[in-house]
């Protein structure tokens, strides 16, 4: 009796874990995209880096929700570039040390603490945004600084990351990544050893999984 107890136990568990596995799987997308309704703050951070970013914090600063503008991992952009040359100098921190979202942090960090700017918006791609969010949070929790997170829209499909080429590698790069900073991985030598982890990660579970559902698909018919 006790056995049979203990084997619709773990068949119902095994129901349980895969239906919570299955929601896991589809949510993974949603997860990593923040956008927070934008409120006046001291300054908007830009993090650096593909298309659309630097077009979003313009966007919101030329919308009143901020005075200032720091720009980070900003090797990209000098005062005499089209897109931030109407910013007054006092106005504008270019920050160009950053090699990672860690860093992006930190260095970030430093310039509000020499401003005393108490709250900030800020910016990056849209899937980008969990990582950042959970690094800033990092190197700003012992303070009382507001931090309002944005990500600039992409192509990116978060409802179904999985159906598109583009979406699927950016959400598994960034939880490859996401693993990696919980792990303190942080830098360039940490892109390469992530870079490394990520191709062995498509080469092995993806690549295998799919020539497995191929497989299996051409058993049923």
């Amino acid at each position: 009796m006790v056995f049979g107890v203990n084997k619709t136990f773990a068949k119902n568990l095994k129901i349980v874990l895969t239906i919570l596995i299955f929601i896991s799987f589809l949510m993974a997308g949603k997860f990593l995209v923040i956008y927070d309704i934008p409120q006046k703050v001291d300054v908007i951070v830009v993090l650096s880096g593909e298309s659309g970013r630097i077009e979003q914090g313009l966007n919101l600063f030329h919308s009143g929700y901020a005075e200032n503008l720091i720009i980070s991992n900003s090797n990209a952009f000098t005062t005499s570039n089209k897109l931030i040359m109407n910013i007054p100098k006092n106005h504008l921190f270019l920050e160009d040390k950053a090699t990672s979202t860690y860093e992006n942090a930190f260095f970030t960090k430093e310039i509000m603490d020499d401003q005393h700017f108490e709250s900030a918006i800020v910016i990056s791609t849209d899937y980008h945004m969990r990582r950042v969010k959970m690094n800033f949070n990092r190197v700003f929790k012992n303070d009382n600084t507001q931090l309002l997170f944005i990500g600039s829209k992409t192509g990116y499909i978060s409802n179904l990351w999985w159906s598109q080429n583009h979406s699927l590698k950016m959400t598994i790069a960034e939880y490859v990544k996401i693993f990696g900073n919980v792990l303190g991985i942080h830098g360039s030598e940490a892109k390469l050893r992530m870079y490394k982890l990520k191709e062995w990660f498509f080469h092995m579970v993806i690549d295998k999984f799919l020539k497995r559902s191929i497989h299996l698909g051409l058993e049923g018919t």
